[in-house]
């Protein structure tokens, strides 16, 4: 399951994540930026990839899609994502 970051204010975000998704305070994500490798052409494959540019901890759930999280390091950035460990 992946969650996009939807905001960020300072050291703080709010994720498309929530209660619905099993998370809870304390959980620390990697964050990941989209990069993207190539050229857009019928057939090719996937040229797009996840960097790392981050980690958070979330710091409050608040209601079935989302929480807020304070960033641990890195730069995060609106349209970043965290991939849950299933």
């Amino acid at each position: 399951m992946k969650g996009s970051v939807v905001s960020v204010n300072d050291d703080m975000v709010v994720l498309c994540l929530g209660e619905s998704d099993g998370i809870e305070p304390g959980t620390k994500l990697n964050v990941f930026t989209t990069i993207f490798d190539g050229a857009i052409e019928e057939g090719t494959d996937n040229n797009y990839r996840g960097e790392l540019v981050g980690v958070i901890s979330i710091h409050s759930v608040f209601d079935q899609h989302f929480a807020r999280a304070n960033i641990l390091s890195g730069t995060v950035t609106t349209a970043d994502f965290v991939d849950l460990p299933e």
